[in-house]
């Protein structure tokens, strides 16, 4: 017959859920949950992954990397708490495995999307450099592509690992289907 203000549920919960002394969880949901309100996010559903980082820009450089930085800057302090979190947990600590495995797939929004800034001028420096200079600057863009391909190929074998906890495999190609197609594009 009483209401809890927000506050005090967010500062509460991680004791609730994972015996947890701080408030690690509540600060990492609070931090998380900024993320739909960021401009270029797409309200950081599910389909925000999904969205082709390497094609045209939709808005300009400079606001694109605000963006991704404004997103890091929320993401990885999030991170922190959430495996701070997992540290102090004394119950329930295989469910913030979810939660990190979220966070960890909004980080790599963020870094993909600044290293897409840096290939591009990367390619830009190629196409207005002497053929010589080119060959260079390819490899240091193909070399910051790779750990984003590398990532992709992580996060899908952590999700195929965090379905099996919970699901049969049927349905769980779909979803692989997808990383593997992440991969094969970069």
């Amino acid at each position: 017959a009483s209401q809890t203000a927000y506050a005090d549920f967010s500062r509460r919960i991680g004791a609730v859920l994972f015996g947890e002394k701080g408030d690690h969880f509540g600060q990492a949901i609070d931090l998380l949950a900024k993320t739909h309100r960021l401009p270029g996010m797409n309200g950081m559903g599910n389909g925000r992954f999904w969205q082709d980082d390497l094609g045209p820009m939709k808005t300009s450089a400079p606001v694109e990397r605000a963006n991704a930085q404004r997103l890091l800057e929320i993401v990885r302090p999030a991170i922190e708490q959430l495996e701070a979190c997992r540290k102090e947990a004394v119950a329930n600590a295989d469910l913030l495995d979810a939660f990190l495995f979220g966070a960890r797939r909004m980080e790599l929004i963020g870094r993909r999307m600044l290293d897409r800034l840096e290939v591009v001028s990367l390619y830009a420096a190629a196409y207005e450099g002497t053929p010589k200079d080119a060959a260079p600057l390819l490899a240091q863009a193909e070399a910051l592509l790779q750990p984003n391909r590398d990532a992709h190929e992580a996060l899908g074998r952590e999700f195929a690992a965090l379905w099996a906890r919970e699901s049969k495999p049927y349905a769980l190609d779909w979803s692989m289907k997808r990383y593997q197609a992440m991969v094969s594009q970069y």
